[in-house]
């Protein structure tokens, strides 16, 4: 009989690999590293020296590694950054091209600026105290991959400030729209969830094609400042089943299209809340059992269906145009 040895289970560790060079450059150029290999899927990148440039990621190249703490400057531009494990950026981290994805919860605690490419992945996308997310599209169609992003901490906020935003984007925390420039929801979802105030204010203009704007039960919009809302291709909804709330301005918002097109429905499960101004709705939609519309402003039904599916409380509500249906 052959005696057997139960072998005890073992971990692999990770490799920790620093980075080397003070004057910044490219990720995948090995000579950056100090082990004079670029880090791989087993790997925990560390960048710790400080450096005169941005380290950049702008190859085609596919890379991955299990973690990454950098207290420098990261400029991702091309190729692909795959990350396994919680890492840190304690710095300003930018996606203007290529993709950033990965498991592992990633934190930044200065500032994410997405100007284009691709947000992917399951991890977290997690913004430190203070810690804002620019989003303007100057460098192309930024795309969500549905990859979580959590703006839950005092003073971080996603600020979409113009360009277009496609696939799906879910934030937890402050979604806000600011600035002069056009906005362009392309065929895409934002998924806008609380505990957390968005503020809607500027003048750009947000317009949807084939798209969806859902904000969830326990998040807040304040709309400050009038906007329009337009339809420009396809079928487009926005979706209330937490608080959308009007203040400060006096002017009216519009859910509406672009001359030729459909109207966005806007479907309420929550509470409007209109304190100030007016509110437009063009397109239609639904109002579910429960729902309310408060406030001492005005909320005006000015074209397409509004079906009402069960009792549901309203204040300073007008029927300006288009048909409303009790069900």
């Amino acid at each position: 009989m052959t005696d057997l040895e139960w072998l005890e289970n073992r971990t692999l560790l990770s490799t920790i690999i620093y980075w080397n060079n003070p004057s910044g450059g490219d990720w995948d150029t090995a000579s950056n590293w100090l082990s004079n290999s670029v880090p791989g899927a087993g790997d925990d990148a560390v960048i710790g020296i400080a450096v005169t440039n941005p380290i950049t990621h702008l190859r085609t190249n596919s890379d991955e590694v299990h973690s990454l703490t950098s207290q420098e400057p990261i400029n991702i531009s091309g190729g692909t950054l795959t990350i396994d494990a919680a890492s840190t950026v304690n710095n300003t981290l930018a996606l203007s091209g290529g993709t950033l994805t990965g498991a592992g919860d990633l934190t930044v605690t200065t500032e994410f600026d997405w100007t284009g490419g691709t947000l992917a992945g399951t991890g977290k996308l997690i913004l430190g105290p203070g810690s804002p997310m620019n989003l303007t599209g100057a460098n192309g169609t930024m795309t969500g991959g549905n990859r979580p992003v959590d703006s839950t901490t005092a003073g971080a906020a996603v600020n979409w400030t113009g360009g277009y935003l496609a696939g799906t984007f879910a934030d937890q925390g402050s979604f806000n729209l600011a600035g002069s420039a056009t906005k362009i929801l392309s065929y895409g979802t934002v998924n806008q969830s609380g505990p957390g105030t968005g503020v809607w204010g500027g003048t750009g203009t947000l317009y949807m094609y084939g798209a969806a704007f859902n904000n969830l039960a326990g998040s807040t919009i304040n709309v400050q400042s009038p906007l329009n809302i337009l339809g420009e291709g396809g079928t487009n909804t926005f979706t209330n089943a937490g608080t959308f709330r009007q203040t400060v301005t006096t002017s009216t918002t519009t859910f509406g299209a672009v001359p030729g097109y459909t109207p966005v429905a806007f479907n309420n499960s929550g509470t409007v809340d209109i304190q100030t101004g007016t509110l437009s709705l063009q397109g239609g939609g639904t109002i579910a059992a429960g729902a309310a519309f408060t406030g001492a402003g005005f909320t005006r039904f000015a074209g397409g269906t509004m079906t009402v599916n069960g009792a549901a409380t309203g204040a300073n509500l007008a029927l300006d145009g288009g048909t409303l249906t009790v069900k």
